[in-house]
């Protein structure tokens, strides 16, 4: 009896403690409610469309050691993986991995592949940081010309466009070589993490980073998203990504349209100005599987002819696909 009338005289205090907090908020409010403002209307921006268009990842190779950078060449439906720690270039095709080139210090063979590209003519570019170089091969293989880096600093990616020129990113700034290694332009864009051609324009990706010099100094590199014409003129800041972690900017062959691959692993549609029109994909859920998962994604990614997505799981050796549905 004596519990129960304990529980009910708790329950009227904390019912009137209850009741006179909601009093004293409701006065706090009405005091500092202008009343200027009562009319004044606010607007919410808009939602952006989601869109689930992904399949599930699904694991369809863990035999490399670290793929990182990738490239598509949709003529042949054949994907390159650059493997710098087995100093090897890989080729996905019909469903079978093989190298594609091997480790050695000949042109014909790379060093420590970072980034590869696949041209219109589908030739493959490599950038082999160990060699300072960046190499051409044809679609089986063999060596056709190489650009002899001129400066030997921080390496960080590569584009390149229908011109023959490889847009070399550096510590400090992004070089414009053509054919013959001659510098055609320097864009000064330090810590570029990602190079895209669109619509006749350049665009450079740069995310947050700390950079250590010889001597234990550092310095910190904010986010930055730009445009430039393909000669180096008329730069254009563009919206800058809302976190670090944008890993590409990579053109959808199927509706030629601009898109950045994040962190969070969503694919985010841009327009030419680089806004967000469109977000197609979130693997980000409260599964904790997905989340493991998601937290070893590489940042690499490119698209395939029919839309799907290649990436990887860096330190795990994995190739991944997410097939359109």
């Amino acid at each position: 009896m004596k519990i129960v009338k304990s529980l009910m005289v708790s329950t009227i205090m904390v019912s009137m403690l209850a009741t006179g907090c909601a009093q004293e908020s409701k006065q706090s409010d009405e005091n500092w409610l202008d009343p200027k403002l009562k009319d004044v209307k606010v607007e919410a921006p808009a939602m952006i469309q989601f869109k689930q268009t992904y399949q599930d990842p699904q694991v369809i190779d863990k035999s490399m050691q670290t793929p990182r950078g990738l490239g598509y060449d949709a003529r042949q439906d054949a994907l390159y993986i650059a493997d710098p720690k087995s100093s090897k270039v890989m080729k996905w095709q019909h469903g079978k991995l093989e190298t594609f080139l091997t480790s050695g210090s000949g042109k014909e063979n790379v060093a420590t592949p970072v980034t590869v590209r696949v041209d219109s003519q589908g030739r493959l570019w490599v950038l082999d940081g160990a060699a300072s170089m960046v190499k051409v091969f044809d679609e089986n293989g063999k060596y056709q010309f190489g650009i002899t880096l001129d400066e030997k600093s921080l390496i960080t990616t590569m584009g390149i466009d229908d011109q023959e020129h490889a847009y070399v990113g550096f510590k400090d700034h992004v070089v414009k070589y053509d054919a013959d290694g001659k510098r055609a332009h320097v864009f000064a864009e330090p810590m570029v993490s990602s190079i895209t051609m669109y619509n006749d324009m350049v665009y450079f990706l740069r995310n947050e980073a700390i950079v250590k010099d010889q001597a234990g100094n550092e310095e910190k590199f904010d986010n930055g998203f730009v445009k430039y014409s393909l000669d180096g003129s008329g730069k254009q800041e563009l919206p800058a990504p809302e976190r670090s972690g944008i890993g590409q900017l990579v053109v959808n062959p199927v509706d030629n349209q601009l898109y950045a691959w994040d962190v969070d692993k969503r694919l985010i549609q841009l327009d030419s100005e680089g806004n967000i029109l469109t977000t197609h994909y979130d693997y980000f859920g409260g599964n904790k599987y997905e989340v493991r998962f998601r937290s070893e994604f590489g940042l690499a990614m490119v698209f395939d002819k029919n839309g799907s997505i290649y990436t990887t799981k860096e330190v795990q050796g994995e190739l991944i696909q997410l097939l359109a549905k």
